[in-house]
This record gives structure tokens, C-alpha cells and sequence, in this order.
């Protein structure tokens, strides 16, 4: 026989599959399933952040489906593992990590939930949610200032 599969470095990944095998349901087949619907989440959230940046519908379809295209995007897509929750996780953070601080600080709570969500999805998780956090401070730094030239220009 096999040995089986230890997931010890991706805590959330496993829960999922345990709370799919809770319900009978096949773990090849869910592992799959879910990587896809996490894919189709990125893809969703590339479309929408692409429309935020105010880009034509034409151009933010291409650049969605470019991505969807790509190779290993699509490899990691369809393999079961959890890569593709992990970049989920990892954009979503992210955009909402940006979106708080533009907005004036609602959603800290829930940027929070999806930091805490890279940091159980991935033995390194803790090292991409600061990434993620440094990331977002220094957009948030370079819209302000660009803010501010554009009103001292004006």
C-alpha cells in the first residue's frame, strides 16, 4: 500500500479536505473541486481589482483570461493542492488590505481573517502575510503621496 500523505505545513487545506471527507464526499475529487473554485475566486478578484484601476471591459477580459491561460496557472489550478487557495488567500489580503486603508479602515477585521488564513495555508504563510501588509502600507504610501503632488499641482 501507499503511505499516506502528510499535511502537517498546510493546516487549512487539510481541514477543508477533513471537513469534505466529513461529508463523505471523495478527497481526490474535492481536492480538485476546491483548487478550482479558489482559481475561479483569483480570477474574479483580478477582473474586479482590474476595473478598480479603471481599465476598459476588453482590456480586463484579456488580462483575466491571460491569466487563466497561463500555464502554471493552470497546472496548479487543476492539481489538488492547496496553491491555489493559497494565492486566493494571498490576493485577497491584499486587495483588501489596500481597499481598508483607501477607504478609511473598514474591513481591518476582515483583512485580518484572510492574514490569518495565508499564515495557516503555507508553513511560510507568516513571512507572506507581512509581505502582503509591507505591500499594501507602501501602495497606500505612494497613493498618498501621489495625492498630494496631484494637489499641490492643481
Amino acid at each position: 500500500t501507499t503511505p499516506p500523505v502528510e499535511g502537517y505545513s498546510n493546516t487549512l487545506w487539510v481541514l477543508l479536505l477533513r471537513a469534505c471527507s466529513g461529508l463523505s464526499l471523495n478527497l481526490e475529487t474535492s481536492a480538485r473541486v476546491l483548487s478550482g473554485l479558489f482559481a475561479a475566486g483569483t480570477l474574479a478578484l483580478v477582473h474586479l481589482h482590474l476595473g478598480r484601476l479603471i481599465l476598459a471591459p476588453w482590456p480586463r477580459f484579456l488580462a483575466t483570461l491571460s491569466l487563466a491561460a497561463f500555464p502554471p496557472f493552470a497546472v496548479w489550478t487543476t492539481g489538488g493542492l492547496e496553491t491555489a487557495s493559497f494565492g486566493f488567500f494571498v490576493f485577497a489580503a491584499y486587495l483588501t488590505l489596500t481597499r481598508t486603508w483607501t477607504g478609511g479602515g473598514s474591513g481591518t477585521w476582515f483583512a485580518g481573517v484572510l492574514g490569518l488564513a495565508v499564515c495557516l495555508s503555507r508553513v511560510e504563510g507568516p513571512l507572506w502575510a507581512l509581505g502582503v501588509a509591507v505591500a499594501a502600507w507602501a501602495a497606500e504610501q505612494l497613493r498618498v503621496a501621489r495625492d498630494g503632488i496631484l494637489e499641490v499641482r492643481a
